[in-house]
């Protein structure tokens, strides 16, 4: 485990300056095509932050990742097993330590793809789509994600009025795309006929 370690501090600053900076721009590519704000201190912190760069080396490195046998069509091959958990780790300690977006925006699509499958992963969805949605108001994915915490009850009680809020926030800024934007209306009135019979409930409960 230490030798691990050492390797990836050892071979991170060469990774970003070297093959590392095509795979800097294709992650954080996804980001910023994703509507993820650009500025200049943002850059500097993917060149510096070291949980960003170490997720990146065991992103892209072959040298840190396994090598696994697989029979495909009764053939036996070689295929390299990433270390997604590790990966996973690393991005989601620079998003709490460094605030890093780009981190968090990695750690929340691995968190849905790969680890959202228990109640103890609510927190970490709750505080990365909190950054992001703090943070990146161009990026309509935020809005998504930090809606759902609300409307499903991710690490947080149900609260429709406010998810509803905020993913009419979403529509009216105008950052989504077509596919987004029907996602967020279903959603808006599926869930304001919710609301409008909790609504009528809750009258016809006072008036008893």
């Amino acid at each position: 485990m230490i030798k691990h370690i050492f390797k990836i501090l050892t071979i991170a600053p060469l990774f970003v300056a070297t093959l590392g900076f095509a795979a800097t721009e294709n992650i954080s590519d996804y980001f910023y095509k994703a509507g993820g704000i650009k500025t200049v201190e943002l850059e500097k912190l993917l060149k510096t932050d070291s949980k960003y760069i170490e997720g990146l080396v065991l992103m892209y490195d072959k040298s840190t990742q396994k090598s696994k046998k697989i029979t495909v069509e009764g053939k036996e091959i070689t295929t390299q097993v990433v270390d997604y958990k590790g990966m996973f780790e690393a991005f989601l300690y620079s998003a709490k330590s460094k605030a890093n977006p780009v981190s968090a925006y990695q750690a929340l699509h691995l968190l849905k793809t790969r680890y959202f499958k228990t109640a103890k992963e609510y927190k970490n969805y709750y505080n990365l789509s909190k950054l992001l949605y703090d943070g990146q108001k161009e990026m309509c994915s935020s809005y998504l994600d930090y809606g759902a915490i609300f409307e499903k009850g991710f690490y947080h009680k149900v609260e429709l009025k406010k998810a509803l809020s905020i993913y009419q926030e979403a529509i009216e800024r105008k950052v989504c795309s077509d596919w987004q934007k029907r996602v967020l209306q279903s959603k808006i009135v599926a869930i304001g006929n919710q609301v409008k019979m909790a609504d009528i409930r809750r009258a016809k409960n006072k008036d008893k």
